[in-house]
């Protein structure tokens, strides 16, 4: 299930605009620099031998791809009713309301308030038409930190899979994305996951993402708790990706925990500007194929526990 279809504005909005100015909270919401710009173009095999399509550039790209889809997906729909003036703004001009709108049986308004301490709370709610004003449910809300300007902002925001799936029965989804994020002109920095995240009666599914990332390149810490043994015991992998505005990048990844106890493996994986494998090196096997040198970052680089993010 697509987020967006929840955020199918209608033009008659702008119809019953009140003609207020919507910058002031248009300006501290989170904005498409929480998107990553990681190059992504699959084709290859994606296997870890010299000038195959790179295994962990793969993996890499698929998560950013994940991330950019649901967080573009709020930050869409947020940005297409901001492009409007609100339809209510109260006398002390600290609260604001987009909508409601309607999509079938279901209304949707967008809110904003500033707080006395200059930070910001929005949230995103829809509700059957039949239904009152007191039966919205927020499905996606969050908070932006004092201080924030369009050009310097934090905040964080999270996604309630449970009330999504109330206004379609059909998928059965539950738990929650979140997103925690600090940006800085063309800097940004982000931590996002899935908490207890199941899809029709599966598994829950914990995993944590934290990616740092400017107009020249970025970097991916990613935790991945899954069974690596085949013991039914679950190991921890901790991934490090960096690359650059060319697309070329680096992998280093260590798995540990589990059947593994305090032993740690680790790899090491780089590919060039076509995805191609370039280096590659594991310790499990003692494999080692390639040049490091030609590496387009020459120094290993590993996540810790200060850094990577919780797969909570």
């Amino acid at each position: 299930m697509r987020i967006a279809q929840f955020l199918t504005l209608s033009l008659a909005l702008s119809a019953c605009s009140t003609g207020g100015d919507a910058d002031a909270f248009r300006e501290v919401l989170p904005d498409n620099r929480l998107l990553i710009n990681m190059p992504v173009d699959f084709g290859g095999s994606a296997r870890s031998n010299l000038g195959d399509e790179s295994e962990y550039y793969v993996l890499t790209a698929d998560a950013t791809l994940d991330i950019n889809q649901i967080i573009g997906d709020v930050l869409d729909g947020v940005g297409e009713i901001t492009d409007f003036d609100p339809t209510w703004s109260n006398d002390g001009g600290n609260k604001a309301l987009g909508g409601p709108w309607g999509d079938g049986d279901i209304n949707g308004r967008l809110w904003v308030r500033e707080l006395a301490d200059g930070s910001f709370d929005w949230a995103l709610e829809a509700k059957r038409v039949a239904e009152g004003e007191d039966a919205y449910l927020p499905l996606f809300a969050g908070q932006v930190d004092s201080g924030s300007d369009a050009d310097i902002s934090g905040g964080r925001f999270a996604i309630d899979f449970g009330a999504l799936s109330t206004f379609d029965p059909s998928e059965d989804l539950t738990g929650e994305f979140y997103v925690d994020y600090a940006v800085d002109g063309d800097m940004s920095e982000v931590m996002a996951g899935w908490q207890d995240f199941s899809e029709n009666g599966g598994e829950p599914v914990d995993a944590g993402y934290h990616y740092t990332q400017d107009d020249t390149g970025g970097s991916m810490d990613l935790v991945v708790e899954a069974d690596a043994t085949g013991n039914d015991v679950a190991e921890l992998n901790i991934i490090r990706s960096r690359w650059n505005d060319t697309g070329a990048g680096r992998t280093d990844a260590y798995l540990t925990e589990g059947d593994l106890g305090a032993l740690v493996y680790t790899a090491a994986e780089c590919w060039d500007s076509s995805y191609s494998v370039v280096y590659f090196e594991e310790n499990y096997s003692l494999t080692s194929v390639g040049d490091e040198a030609l590496c387009v970052f020459t120094d290993a680089e590993f996540s810790d526990s200060s850094t990577a993010p919780a797969a909570r």
